[in-house]
């Protein structure tokens, strides 16, 4: 389960937006943002991806992506 609010936070952090996340992921907006609000998942290499491009550490992405 995505922790939504510090995963927008950390986007909000880095600078980047959201359309370009999306781009680096090959999604749509909305898909992004079903994805980000946990009416589907995030794939694995997506967030290898998100993980990449906003410089997560292990610790951070288990945090955002795989919340309980």
């Amino acid at each position: 389960m995505t922790d939504t609010e510090l995963l927008y936070k950390t986007i909000d952090d880095s600078g980047l937006k959201i359309k370009y996340l999306c781009d680096q992921c090959d999604l749509t907006y909305s898909g992004f943002q079903c994805k980000a609000e946990n009416i589907t998942e995030f794939l694995p290499s997506e967030i290898q991806i998100l993980t990449k491009v906003l410089g997560l550490s292990n610790k951070q992405r288990d945090r955002i992506f795989f919340a309980k």
